[in-house]
């Protein structure tokens, strides 16, 4: 089994929740997170994103969701691959 990557300092990932959650929404409606685990935390934390709550509060949780997505499968559309992979790499 691969070891997993760490995942980006919390303050970084914060800074970065509002990209977080368009791409998540954006995984959500392209497909992305159709898996029952993905769906399920997805249903969990969409309505969390859009009510009150900060979205830096967030950001953690999106990030694991979209990072374990990320690595299912082919992402379609391509644009949501390209700007998480821009994410990543401003997260380094």
């Amino acid at each position: 089994m691969p070891s997993r990557k760490p995942s980006p300092l919390p303050g970084a990932l914060r800074a970065e929740a509002r990209t977080l959650f368009t791409l998540a929404e954006a995984a959500a409606e392209g497909g992305l997170l159709n898996s029952p685990d993905l769906a399920a935390r997805w249903q969990a934390l969409g309505p969390r994103c859009a009510g009150s709550l900060p979205l830096e509060d967030a950001a953690v949780d999106l990030y694991a969701l979209l990072d374990e997505a990320m690595r299912n499968g082919p992402i379609h559309p391509a644009w949501i691959e390209e700007r998480w992979r821009a994410l990543e790499a401003r997260l380094k």
